[in-house]
């Protein structure tokens, strides 16, 4: 799909641009993290045609992928490891730009579901984080998380969740958006929420060493009635 072929493109290229190295390592995001991950970034987004409705949809909503030019790129991927579309944030202001194939809106979609449906799996729960810094620092102790990308969950997202566990742990930031969504997403059956206290987790994670960092995270866990 055009879309797994752009991210091939663009996690070679990321190595490429010293600045987004220096700002991802700035945010404690290890090479480990880039690969496992798989982030990517390019100042030109070359989008390969493969004759498919969808790629011609990205072309006309995307402006032939230079909505994602000079963007650190996350995949958001399916159960199966496909990417199934892309978040773009600015390295220099919190601007960001989301696309996703009509058929995962309609599904529902995730960022770090790939990684963390194995632990999604055996643990039977799963924690919703807002953005892809926060999975990816919530992940190291918490690795059955997910972010959904918005202050919310949806009625698609948590169908989808639910078909995989039977309890769901919301994680959103601590400012008033954050809140209004937790108590809204804690009205659906099997949805607890933890009120991480600091304005993310991604945040906490930067300021600190990790070992406070797990031991506030497991703490704020164990919290949780199941």
């Amino acid at each position: 799909m055009f879309l797994d072929d752009i991210m091939r493109t663009l996690s070679k290229a990321l190595y490429r641009y010293p600045d987004v190295l220096k700002y991802l390592y700035s945010r404690k995001i290890a090479d480990s993290d880039i690969q496992k991950f798989g982030l990517g970034y390019s100042k030109v987004v070359s989008v390969p045609d493969d004759g498919s409705s969808d790629r011609k949809t990205f072309m006309d909503t995307c402006f032939r992928g230079q909505k994602f030019e000079n963007k650190l790129v996350f995949p958001i991927k399916g159960a199966l490891g496909q990417v199934v579309g892309l978040i773009g944030r600015s390295i220099e202001t919190k601007e960001f730009k989301m696309y996703a194939l009509d058929q995962a809106k309609f599904e529902g979609f995730f960022f770090g579901l790939d990684n963390a449906l194995p632990h999604i799996y055996q643990q039977n729960r799963v924690f919703v984080v807002e953005g892809p810094f926060d999975c990816m620092a919530l992940s190291r102790v918490l690795p059955n998380t997910v972010a959904c990308q918005t202050a919310g969950l949806s009625d698609a997202q948590y169908e989808y969740l639910m078909m995989y566990c039977d309890m769901i742990i919301t994680v959103f930031d601590s400012d008033k958006t954050g809140k209004r969504a937790m108590e809204k997403a804690q009205k659906r059956k099997n949805v607890q929420s933890i009120d991480f206290g600091w304005k993310d987790p991604a945040k906490c994670y930067e300021e600190y060493d990790f070992d406070f960092f797990k031991e506030y995270v497991e703490k704020k866990a164990k919290a949780i009635v199941f």
